[in-house]
């Protein structure tokens, strides 16, 4: 893009246009996940499950204990969540 990595704000020394570049690049960054959301489309399309499983207990020939819930799959969890929070906060902040 315009912008270096390490820098948060284009400087270019024109007022406007380096806030529109700063706009153009948060939006950019924001709409990221949406780009690649195919990746993650299985997961979001359980994540009530997946919230569901964590929260309470259940029976199917066994009882189901939020306990079962693997360490991989909190951390999966977590991940992709926490993206979408960064994103979501880029985009209001």
């Amino acid at each position: 893009m315009f912008l270096d990595d390490n820098k948060t704000e284009p400087a270019t020394g024109v007022g406007w246009l380096d806030s529109t570049l700063s706009v153009l690049d948060k939006a950019s960054k924001a709409l990221k996940p949406i780009m690649n959301l195919d990746k993650n489309l299985e997961w979001w399309e359980k994540a009530d499950y997946y919230k569901n499983r964590g929260l309470y207990v259940d029976f199917k020939d066994h009882l189901l204990l939020p306990e079962d819930i693997t360490e991989g799959e909190c951390d999966l969890s977590r991940e992709i969540v926490k993206k979408l929070l960064e994103r979501i906060i880029a985009i209001i902040a």
